[in-house]
């Protein structure tokens, strides 16, 4: 369905930020969700590593749009950069689950990093559209938060309720790189 619904979203290039938006809030919370269950599967007890995971997102979240927001200006142009970033990070997790040598330090870490890439893409796609549309950032704003929220919602339903459960942590991992593949091209695209 993910994919579905991106693909649709690839033959429509005014969706670019919106899509990528969606995509980002999708695979990151795709990849919390992986390193939710790697967890399990790694320490089995979860209670007090599940607060800390997701305490490093969120983290990870204010540390990346902190320093976008203090030290970086993204041009739409640059956009790209930041898409395959993400894209290589995505698919750098889904070969390290194929590897399967993942313990719960390093899935913990895992949690910080998607969620700094996380922080640091949401402000960035919403300087590069007000840029590209002669906004205001606020204008921006709104639209590209909702666009990112529904994509955390849609992955936090399908990758923990469907996708882990029948394709397993591997496969679930390369989806979601697949997943930030389709929002990079739209950025390759141009």
């Amino acid at each position: 369905v993910l994919f579905l619904i991106m693909a649709l979203f690839l033959l429509w290039p005014q969706a670019r930020f919106g899509g990528t938006a969606w995509a980002t809030g999708a695979s990151a919370m795709g990849l919390q969700a992986l390193c939710l269950w790697g967890l399990q599967n790694s320490n089995g007890a979860l209670y007090h590593w599940l607060a800390l995971s997701n305490a490093l997102f969120m983290a990870g979240m204010a540390v990346g749009a902190g320093l976008y927001t203090a030290h970086v200006r993204i041009r739409t142009a640059r956009m790209l950069h930041w898409e395959c970033l993400l894209l290589i990070w995505t698919a750098a997790f889904a070969f390290c689950q194929s590897l399967g040598v993942w313990s719960g330090w390093q899935y913990m870490l895992a949690s910080g990093i998607t969620g700094a890439l996380l922080g640091v893409e949401f402000p960035a796609l919403v300087s590069a559209r007000a840029e590209e549309r002669g906004q205001d950032l606020r204008a921006s704003a709104g639209l590209i938060y909702s666009w990112d929220l529904w994509g955390g919602l849609a992955a936090a339903l399908a990758v923990s309720l469907l996708m882990i459960p029948f394709w397993g942590l591997v496969y679930t991992a390369w989806a979601l790189a697949g997943l930030k593949l389709v929002s990079a091209l739209w950025w390759l695209r141009g």
